[in-house]
């Protein structure tokens, strides 16, 4: 969980996704079956969304990146 911003968009995809689940198991008519395709669509961008970063947030932090130093004594950052 990078991000609140994109964790709480995928908490929200996926208590949509079991909610419509369980109203369509729950309201004892037998002919109303969830739409199994778009919710294991949802289910999968909700799992995908809890992952994510936000597009305002940088490739790295700064403890991803490494100080290399060479022989010479110069030194270089590897950002990843």
């Amino acid at each position: 969980m990078k991000s609140w911003k994109t964790t709480l968009a995928g908490l929200a995809t996926l208590a949509t996704s079991i909610q419509s689940i369980v109203v369509a198991y729950s309201d004892n008519d037998i002919s109303t079956m969830p739409d199994w395709n778009i919710q294991i669509t949802n289910i999968i961008i909700g799992i995908g969304l809890l992952f994510a970063k936000d597009f305002n947030v940088s490739g790295s932090t700064i403890e991803d990146n490494k100080d290399i130093s060479n022989q010479d004594g110069t030194s270089h950052i590897i950002i990843k």
